[in-house]
Order: C-alpha cells, then structure tokens, then sequence
C-alpha cells in the first residue's frame, strides 16, 4: 500500500514534485515506463489538471521523477478549495499500472496577494 503523502503549496507559485519508485527495496529504472499525475477534486473525484510523461514529468534511470506545474496554469484553473487529491501512475511496458504516490495537495494563500 502507498502511504499517503500531503503536498502543501503556496498558491501563485509553480508546483514541482520530485519522487522516487522502489521496488523490492530497489530504485526501479523508470525510462520505458509511462507516468501520469492527476489533480482532482477530493468531492466529485474529476480530474483537474493532469500531466504525462514528457508534458510534464521528467523521469530518469535511478527511479526518480519530477513533475511541474507551472504557477500560470494553476492560476488559470482559478482553483477556489483549499485542498484536493493528487495521484502519480506508472503504467509499465506490459500495460499493468501501480500508483506510486498519492494525497492531498493543500494550498496555501501567498503571502504576496
């Protein structure tokens, strides 16, 4: 199971994720991989914004990733709540998919509005 893992943000600013897959204990080699980020509302369970592999997220051979979400598009989406659900998918060559990360993200009011 994969522990859920809170992402607080500061609205106005871009969001960057950065994460790692293991498996059995060991970085999984993630460039034949596909990954998919997803940002929903936590209330009706749609999809906001979502990012793919090469739109969005980098991933590399040592199991990390990082996905952007530049601050132009969350603004853009005029996002009213304070909290909604994330979600990062690996979908493997085969075709079978693990989550590998999930959890609120909880956005902050910028100190700078």
């Amino acid at each position: 199971m994969i522990p859920e893992t809170p992402i607080p943000h500061v609205r106005g600013k871009t969001l960057l994720i950065n994460g790692l897959v293991k498996r059995r204990g060991k970085l999984e080699n993630l460039t034949d991989d596909t990954l998919k980020f997803a940002i929903s509302d936590e209330d009706t369970q749609l999809a906001i914004i979502t990012k793919t592999t090469g739109g969005g997220i980098s991933q590399t051979s040592n199991g990390t990733y990082m996905i952007e979400v530049p601050a132009t598009e969350l603004e853009t989406l005029d996002l009213p709540k304070d909290r909604y659900w994330f979600e990062v998918e690996m979908t493997e060559p085969s075709g079978r998919r693990w989550v590998v990360a999930r959890g609120p993200v909880i956005l902050y009011p910028s100190p700078f509005a």
